[in-house]
């Protein structure tokens, strides 16, 4: 159950929403020789969701289309109000059928606030679509509570953080990746040791977030270890994402020198608050 007021989207809230998340994955569609067809919303009404989470909803969803279509390949992303209802379509041309981290995420959202997510693969195997429905409000409803959401309200924005981050599963690091571009980080991906250390001796960052398990090896901790034998990223904040919760685990982070230990599924309204609060804190020892 989401605690505070309900926060309303209309037609034009709802246009925004999809096109700044659209947007600020159109670099990454680019390179992956995807193109994304976005068309405004049609109908009219109100529904239960403010904008900043919608933005979320259709990062993920178009996200995971962006990562799982083949290249040359189109995405569609469609909007309508149905039969008293608000309902948002991400379809694409994977060949396997499937969701993504960025559907987890969708859903979590979309069932706090009475909606519902419905996926469904094409005949032949080739194509899969996702289907988002909220209940629309009535008007007398939509006019005691509409008025602007507040953006810091959900989710904490992370502009212009230059990120790295490890996991030696691609399609996760390339999901977090687009996710964290999506709220506005730099954020480049890998899944080895090795492709760490190169990057890390070639570029700088503001916060380093990696998996426990990396294959080959190596470990969450040998990357924390790296960073602070590097004089240039001895002060950076290094944060777990990892699906070991045990009590253990997060002591073990912890005493390794880990700021945070986030446990997969991810709640990336979580992991950016963290961010933020890691590298703040980061910057005033630095000044110091």
């Amino acid at each position: 159950m989401r605690e505070g007021p309900p926060s309303v989207s209309d037609t034009g809230a709802a246009a925004a929403a999809m096109a700044r998340a659209i947007d600020a994955l159109r670099p990454v569609a680019k390179e992956r020789n995807v193109t994304i067809v976005a068309t405004k919303p049609s109908g009219q009404g109100f529904f239960d969701l403010d904008a900043v989470r919608l933005e979320r909803v259709v990062a993920g969803l178009v996200g995971d289309a962006i990562h799982a279509a083949p290249s040359g390949s189109r995405i569609t992303v469609q909007a309508s109000w149905e039969s008293a209802a608000f309902r948002l379509h991400v379809s694409d041309d994977r060949a396997q059928q499937g969701p993504g981290i960025g559907m987890a995420i969708a859903n979590n959202i979309v069932a706090s606030f009475g909606g519902s997510i419905e996926s469904a693969g094409a005949e032949g195997g080739r194509g899969f679509q996702v289907t988002v429905t909220l209940p629309q409000l009535v008007p007398e409803r939509a006019g005691d509570t509409a008025g602007p959401a507040d953006p810091d309200a959900d989710v904490t924005r992370v502009d212009g953080l230059r990120v790295l981050y490890i996991d030696d599963e691609p399609e996760i690091a390339d999901a977090v990746g687009i996710t964290l571009e999506s709220l506005g980080a730099t954020c480049r991906t890998c899944t080895t040791f090795d492709d760490a250390t190169q990057l890390l001796a070639k570029e700088t960052y503001d916060v380093v977030i990696t998996d426990l398990s990396l294959g080959g090896g190596s470990t969450g901790y040998d990357i924390i270890e790296l960073l602070r034998v590097m004089p240039q990223h001895r002060l950076v904040p290094a944060m777990v994402l990892s699906g070991y919760d045990g009590e253990d685990d997060l002591g073990a982070t912890r005493d390794a020198g880990f700021v945070a230990h986030i446990v997969k599924p991810i709640d990336f309204g979580v992991l950016a608050r963290e961010m933020q609060s890691a590298v703040r804190r980061a910057r005033a020892q630095g000044s110091r």
